[in-house]
């Protein structure tokens, strides 16, 4: 396997949340071998069937990132504020927004 395909696939697992090494019973560090990896990103859907579409999974990944005005879901732990990132593309930069927050209590702000 070529070093390049593996670093993309170690970049996009890690998008994925997913670690690439891990300490085994006896303390020794090991390395998530790549076709584990992949095994484990095809089953989060990532749209790859082999290290030969790992190029294309990051950039689609990338793009839709970018598409995703925010995350789904943010947790604001002790009543802490939530600092929210919002994406727009930059011809809607200066219009209007609508929003609605839902907490989970189900109340809606």
């Amino acid at each position: 396997m070529a070093k390049k395909e593996i670093r993309l696939l170690h970049h996009l697992a890690r998008l994925y949340g997913l670690e690439l090494s891990y300490r085994d019973n006896s303390g020794h560090l090991r390395q998530a071998a790549p076709h584990s990896l992949l095994a484990v990103l095809q089953a989060l859907d990532a749209p790859l069937a082999g290290l030969a579409d790992v190029k294309d999974a990051l950039r689609q990944y990338c793009q839709q990132q970018w598409q995703r005005y925010l995350e789904p879901v943010y947790v604001s732990w002790n009543g802490k504020p939530v600092h929210l990132k919002l994406r727009l593309p930059a011809r809607q930069i200066n219009s209007p927004a609508a929003w609605r927050l839902e907490l989970e209590t189900g109340r809606i702000l």
